[in-house]
């Protein structure tokens, strides 16, 4: 069946849920009827509002993307979601993005995680990363690569 795909779901408190099906409609009132079908995350949630839908084809590539936006941080989430982003790009693009960030960053010595777009650096003693275009320690990301 080659009739998957894409959704991404709005909560109350402007989190983006991410998710694959192959009928939207009936999924998205399974979520909002928070009976047992619908996501333990949106529960409590509500309300929900349906923000974006993508036909995607087959279950393999659909969970293959799903997982894919799953990882994108919640800038890039909002970017796909008012489709200055697109699934293609996703599918196509992401392993070369990725692969010349962190070219880049070896050769330059900067402190930036290539998988976030974030500067460890800059998040100080903590554990958590802060989304910037810029580290204060190291340089401004290049035009090419913000999204």
């Amino acid at each position: 069946m080659n009739n998957w795909f894409l959704y991404l779901i709005r909560c109350k408190h402007g989190q983006l849920y991410t998710g694959i099906t192959t009928d939207i409609e009936k999924r998205f009132e399974e979520h909002k009827s928070l009976d047992k079908k619908g996501s333990k995350y949106l529960r409590g949630k509500t309300p929900l509002k349906l923000v974006m839908k993508k036909k995607i084809g087959n279950k393999s590539l659909a969970l293959k993307i799903e997982a894919k936006v799953k990882k994108l941080s919640k800038i890039k989430k909002e970017l796909l979601v008012d489709d200055k982003i697109k699934i293609r790009d996703i599918k196509k693009n992401m392993i070369l993005i990725i692969s010349l960030f962190v070219v880049q960053q070896i050769i330059s010595g900067c402190a930036m995680t290539a998988s976030k777009d974030m500067c460890k650096e800059d998040a100080g003693s903590s554990d958590r990363y802060v989304f910037q275009d810029k580290c204060s320690k190291c340089h401004e990301l290049p035009e090419n690569n913000k999204e």
